[in-house]
C-alpha cells in the first residue's frame, strides 16, 4: 500500500487552491437502506466527506429503499437500484440475477457522466452487484468490509471476501479482527491484498448527564435481545451483580429490538427466578433521539455480544464518557482500552463482567478516570472527522495510483 504522502489536500498546505477533492467523484454503494449499523456508518462517512472536501461529488446507490434514504439523502444523492439479495428460495435466483445487469448499467451511467474520475466505495461485502459491477467498468474499486465470518455461512463468506479482494484495489476492514480471521488470511495469502482499518467513527447528540435522583447506579446495554448478542448472559451478569454487591442499589436499562418473544421469557423468567424482576427495563428498538437520552442518564455501559465486527454502540457510549465492559468479540477489544477505558473480558464471561462492572460502580477514583479517558479515546481516534478523513485518503491515494498507471 502506498502511503498517506500520495494524498492530496490532506496535509493542510497553504498552497491548496481548490476545495478538497475538486474534480473527484465518489459513488458509495449500500446494499439496503435499513437503520442498521452499515447505513449509519454510511451516513457518518458521507457528512465527515461534506465537511472536509466540499470539492468532492458525491453519490449513493442503494440495493433497496429504507428509513435512512432521507437522513443519507440530504447529504448527498440517492440513487436506488433493485438489487434483491439472493436467498435460500429458488424464487430469489433470478431477480438477483437480473439485478447484476441493472447495476453495471447504473455505474456505466455514472462513469460517463464523471468523464472517468470516479471511484467506486463499496459499503459492504453485501453487495456484490456493486464489486462485478465497478470491475467490469473499469472503475478503481474501495471494498470496506464491515462483515466476520460469522455473518454467512463459510462459504458464501469465503465467496464474497474472495470476490472483493479479486476485484477491488483497496480493501478496507472495519476492524483488523477482519483480516485475522482464518478465511479472511486465507484470501490474503492467496491475492496478497492491500488493506487498511478504518475503525467507525460516530457523532452523536452529547447531552447533559442527567443521573436519576433515587440514587441507584444506571447500567446501559444498546443490543438487539438475541442469543447471539448475549441476551442470555446479560440477565446472568445482573444476576451475579446482585449477588456481589447486596448492598448496592443499579438498574440495567436495555435498548434495542426484541426479535424473540421466547428468549424475551426466559430472560424475565432467569430475572423473575433470582429475585431480579426489577433490576432490568426492557425498553424495544427506539429512535436515536431516545437512545442518547439513556446514554446521558447511564453510569456505565455494558456489551456482552458473542459476535462483532467494530460496534458503534462502544464508540457512542466513549463520546459519553462511559466506561465501557466488553466481550471480546471480533473488534470490540480494538475499540475498549484495557483497564484505561474500560473492561474487555471472555465471551459469556458473565461473572468477570459482573466483578469488573463492580469495581467501576463501586470505586468513585477508577470511575472518574475511566469515564475521563473514555471521553478522551473517543476524540482521538473515533470522531466522525477522523472516520471521514482516512476514507478520503483511501480513496485519493487509490485515485492517484490509477491515474499513475
Amino acid at each position: 500500500m502506498k502511503s498517506s504522502s500520495c494524498v492530496s489536500g490532506i496535509s493542510g498546505s497553504v498552497t491548496q487552491k481548490e476545495p478538497i477533492g475538486t474534480g473527484m467523484a465518489v459513488l458509495f454503494c449500500q446494499p439496503t437502506m435499513n437503520d442498521s449499523g452499515s447505513e449509519n456508518s454510511l451516513s457518518e462517512i458521507v457528512e465527515g466527506l461534506r465537511q472536509q472536501a466540499p470539492g468532492l461529488t458525491i453519490r449513493v446507490l442503494a440495493g433497496a429503499a429504507g428509513p435512512m434514504s432521507a437522513r443519507i439523502g440530504r447529504h448527498a444523492a440517492v440513487n436506488i437500484v433493485s438489487a434483491p439479495k439472493l436467498r435460500r428460495r429458488l424464487a430469489s435466483v433470478l431477480p438477483h440475477l437480473r439485478s447484476y445487469a441493472r447495476v453495471y448499467k447504473a455505474i456505466r451511467w455514472f462513469r460517463t457522466e464523471n468523464k472517468g474520475s470516479l471511484v467506486v466505495y463499496a459499503n459492504s461485502l453485501m453487495f456484490p452487484q456493486a464489486v462485478i459491477g465497478a470491475w467490469l467498468n473499469r472503475v478503481p474499486l474501495v471494498v470496506h468490509v464491515r462483515e466476520v465470518g460469522t455473518t454467512y455461512p463459510k462459504v458464501v463468506y469465503l465467496a464474497y471476501f474472495g470476490l472483493a479482494a479479486v476485484a477491488a484495489h483497496q480493501m478496507v476492514g472495519v476492524c483488523a479482527y477482519i483480516f485475522r480471521q482464518k478465511v479472511a488470511a486465507l484470501v490474503q495469502r492467496a491475492t496478497r491484498i492491500q488493506y487498511e482499518v478504518i475503525h467507525n467513527g460516530a457523532e452523536c447528540d452529547t447531552k447533559p448527564t442527567r443521573r436519576a435522583l433515587d440514587g441507584r447506579k444506571r447500567i446501559l446495554a444498546v443490543i438487539p435481545l438475541t442469543e447471539r448478542k448475549g441476551a442470555l448472559d446479560l440477565m446472568e451478569f445482573v444476576v451475579e451483580l446482585k449477588t456481589n454487591n447486596p448492598c448496592m442499589s443499579f438498574l440495567l436499562d436495555i435498548v434495542g429490538r426484541i426479535e424473540d418473544m421466547n428468549l424475551y421469557a426466559r430472560c424475565r423468567r432467569l430475572l423473575e427466578q433470582n429475585g431480579c424482576g426489577d433490576l432490568v427495563r426492557f425498553h424495544g428498538g427506539q429512535s436515536r433521539v431516545v437512545i442518547d437520552e439513556y446514554y446521558a442518564k447511564a453510569h456505565i455501559f455494558v456489551h456482552p455480544s458473542h459476535t462483532e465486527a467494530f460496534p458503534r454502540v462502544l464508540v457512542e457510549a466513549m463520546n459519553h464518557s462511559l466506561p465501557c465492559v466488553t466481550t471480546n468479540a471480533g473488534g470490540s477489544a480494538e475499540a475498549v482500552q484495557e483497564g484505561v477505558t474500560g473492561y474487555i473480558v471472555g465471551v459469556g464471561d458473565y461473572q468477570a463482567m459482573a466483578d469488573r462492572a463492580g469495581r467501576l460502580l463501586t470505586d468513585p477514583e477508577i470511575y472518574a478516570a475511566f469515564s475521563t479517558n473514555a471521553h478522551k479515546r473517543y476524540r482521538t481516534l473515533f470522531t466522525r472527522q477522523a472516520m471521514a478523513g482516512r476514507v478520503l485518503r483511501v480513496i485519493d491515494c487509490v485515485s492517484a495510483r490509477q491515474a499513475g498507471q
